[in-house]
């Protein structure tokens, strides 16, 4: 009986690895409102994947290099936590976070901006997709520049930290589903 639940949890997490979508970039927009429909862009915004923005840094660790390439591209990166560089303008009182997934998801979220840059805290999300934590890293950063520039400015950087979360694809809960069914009828006979 203990090998068949160890399979069956074995056989979900490889099906959620086969299915589970990377980040191929992300948009991050200064404004106000508070939902998806009422939310106004201040023109303030940095990406991961154009020059005709200034550039969104990437690391995977705090303060650490950017992954980010030489064209401000990041590589597909798998979700979970990062730390987020921009040279600082207006993020307004209300931010937005974009995150493009491989698989063409599109996680869209909004944030109350609180608390003092520096000062680790998370930002309450007003609305859009829970799947996404955002708010101020611990210290400062100066890793990006005006433009599209991957090079320090000489000033502190808006430092951020994002965790990306994972869903399980519906395909995936299914087979978990069925795969539970004869441990539930073995259960059942005891």
């Amino acid at each position: 009986m203990k090998k068949g639940i160890l399979l069956t949890i074995i056989l979900f997490l490889f099906l959620i690895s086969l299915e589970a979508a990377n980040i191929s970039s992300m948009v991050l927009r200064g404004g106000s409102g508070t939902t998806l429909s009422t939310w106004s862009w201040n023109g303030q915004g940095w990406n991961t994947y154009t020059d005709s923005w200034w550039v969104l840094g990437v690391s995977a660790q705090a303060n650490g290099p950017l992954i980010n390439q030489a064209n401000k591209t990041i590589p597909s990166s798998p979700l979970g936590t990062y730390w987020l560089y921009s040279e600082p303008t207006s993020l307004g009182t209300n931010a937005r976070l974009l995150v493009n997934l491989s698989d063409g998801t599109v996680l869209d979220s909004i944030f109350t901006l609180s608390g003092t840059s520096g000062v680790q805290n998370i930002w309450d999300r007003t609305d859009g997709s829970d799947l996404i934590t955002l708010g101020w890293a611990q210290g400062t950063a100066n890793l990006v520049g005006a433009g599209s520039t991957l090079t320090p400015s000489g000033s502190n950087d808006f430092y951020l930290k994002v965790t990306i979360g994972v869903v399980p694809e519906p395909a995936s809960i299914m087979l978990f589903i069925l795969a539970l069914i004869p441990l539930g009828l073995k259960f059942y006979r005891l």
